[in-house]
């Protein structure tokens, strides 16, 4: 598969990934009592209403094109703690499910390869089922580094709400001062390769080789 090809799927499933990820997020916070992102038009498999230009556009194409970990986001699903009947707690498993989406992808992807390997290796085309399985681990790369992004504790990423969860409310209080701060410091451990060095290898390393374990390649 050539560098081409490779840059629009990664950008497919960053698409796809990403407008599943928003919905879960829409999904969980009706579920919790919460009918805002709903009435608003996000609990939608559109990918239309979740883009956001930066974070599920220019950012991925950017990382695919150079070769980087790609990842991104998306517009934020509206939530109004006021409907919630535990906002603190509801608030971070409303966060929790995005990510969660993702991990759930990406195991899917992966039980999707063993499947086809056991099962129908023999009935593809030897150039049909390598470009299936290059697919598939495209999708399995991108959602993992998407979870392993969006789990960060730094606003206005998932993993700040989640973390939040656990705190005190005067900490909780003192932390948000820094949500204006978050895309610098987000870009800033980007384009420096801090996240990639110290985050996205170590820690995505050991999700891939559980993965490897359900593939068995």
């Amino acid at each position: 598969m050539n560098r081409a090809v490779e840059v629009v799927l990664a950008i497919i499933v960053v698409l796809i990934s990403l407008t599943l990820h928003e919905a879960a997020h829409a999904m969980a916070a009706y579920f919790f009592g919460d009918p805002t992102a709903r009435n608003r038009g996000r609990l939608s498999l559109n990918p239309l209403v979740h883009i956001d230009p930066l974070g599920t556009v220019l950012l991925p194409l950017l990382l695919a094109i150079t070769g980087g970990v790609v990842f991104g986001w998306a517009k934020p699903v509206p939530i109004n703690l006021n409907n919630l009947k535990n906002p603190k707690r509801d608030d971070g498993l409303i966060a929790l499910a995005g990510p969660a989406a993702n991990l759930v992808l990406a195991v899917a992807a992966a039980v999707l390869i063993r499947l086809i390997l056991l099962t129908m290796s023999s009935l593809i085309p030897v150039h049909g089922l390598v470009f299936i399985i290059q697919f598939l681990n495209i999708a399995i790369q991108v959602n993992i580094f998407l979870m392993l992004f969006n789990i960060l504790p730094i606003p206005p990423l998932d993993g700040f709400s989640i973390f939040q969860m656990f705190l005190p409310v005067h900490l909780s209080f003192k932390l948000m001062q820094i949500q204006k701060y978050g895309f610098i410091i987000i870009l800033i451990l980007v384009f420096t390769g801090i996240l990639d060095l110290l985050y996205f290898r170590p820690v995505g390393g050991i999700f891939f080789s559980l993965i490897h374990l359900i593939t068995g390649l």
